[in-house]
Order: structure tokens, then C-alpha cells, then sequence
């Protein structure tokens, strides 16, 4: 048990690590070197255990990014400027974001609900966001990695923190 303690905590200071390098090349942006391009986005914001998953490409190329803390944001750029939109305005939301978008280009996110420790889901769906609570009871929604299948319901695994468990939640439509 304190093996697998060691390790997330190994984990969890990696990522704490990577978001505060995001957070300052956020805020002291560099000129690009060797063919890169940066920009800031959204400077400053609060933001907080990004993952790997909170960026995701529309059928267009162009950059969709959900982040937050302080409550759950989408950033996209349409090719022209960037737009933002608060996504979930409850406080303490946005931690551990995944995003992905279906093949018309909404997005869907996972978060963690560090107020309430609750894994939540939020989708897009052209008359507005929609968003659901996917599991309760504390210390669940960490880590999360969200995918569509063919029928586009959504697939997420997250991490439990309160029982060390590793957890797999699915809608079929039913």
C-alpha cells in the first residue's frame, strides 16, 4: 500500500510540476524558436492539473483547450481569434479536464468537482452545455481520459484517491 501511495504521489507531483511550467510559459510568453509558435491564451487564469487530454484538434485544425479550478472553461480558436466560454461556473471545477470532440466538432469534457469530489461530465450540444454528474462520494474524478465510441456515447476512466481505486464509467443509452 505505501508502494502505490509513493507512486501517485510521484505522479501527482509530476503533474504539479508540468502545470506550474504551463502556467509560467502562460504568463511570460517567448518568442518562438525553430519553426514553434506560441501564444497565450486566456492570461491569467486560474488553472490546475491539466491533462494530457484537455487539447483537442476540430475537423478544421483548429486548437480546443478545457481548463479551470475556479470553475470548468472551453477556449477555441476558430481560425481567425480565440473564444472563451464558462463551461461550469460551480467553484472548485475544472481539475483533471479531459476533452474530445464528436465528428460535428462539439466538445465533450470530464472534470474533477474538487468542492464536492465528484467525477462530472459536460457536453456541448448546439443549444447549449449540459452537465452531469457521473460518480459521487469523494475523491473520485481524478485523472481522467474521456473517448467517444462509434455511437458516441461516452467511455471515462478516472482515478478514486479516497480508495486507490482506478474506475471505468460508461453510458449506453439505456
Amino acid at each position: 500500500m505505501r508502494h502505490k501511495r509513493r507512486v501517485w504521489l510521484a505522479v501527482l507531483a509530476a503533474a504539479l510540476i508540468l502545470s506550474g511550467l504551463v502556467i509560467l510559459s502562460m504568463a511570460f510568453p517567448v518568442e518562438a524558436q525553430g519553426g514553434w509558435g506560441t501564444e497565450c491564451v486566456d492570461c491569467p487564469k486560474n488553472f490546475y492539473n491539466m491533462t494530457d487530454r484537455s487539447l483537442a484538434l476540430d475537423g478544421a485544425g483548429h486548437p480546443h483547450i478545457a481548463y479551470g479550478r475556479d470553475h470548468l472553461y472551453h477556449a477555441y480558436h476558430d481560425g481567425t481569434a480565440w473564444h472563451y466560454e464558462t463551461v461550469d461556473a460551480s467553484p472548485g471545477v475544472g481539475q483533471y479536464t479531459a476533452l474530445t470532440l464528436d465528428g460535428s466538432g462539439y466538445p465533450y469534457i470530464s472534470y474533477y468537482d474538487s468542492t464536492n469530489g465528484d467525477l462530472k461530465y459536460a457536453y456541448e450540444d448546439g443549444t447549449g452545455w449540459h452537465i452531469e454528474t457521473v460518480d459521487s462520494g469523494g475523491g473520485v474524478g481524478w485523472y481522467t481520459s474521456l473517448v467517444l465510441d462509434g455511437s458516441g456515447y461516452p467511455h471515462i476512466s478516472y482515478y478514486n484517491d479516497t480508495n486507490g481505486d482506478l474506475k471505468y464509467a460508461y453510458e449506453d443509452g439505456t
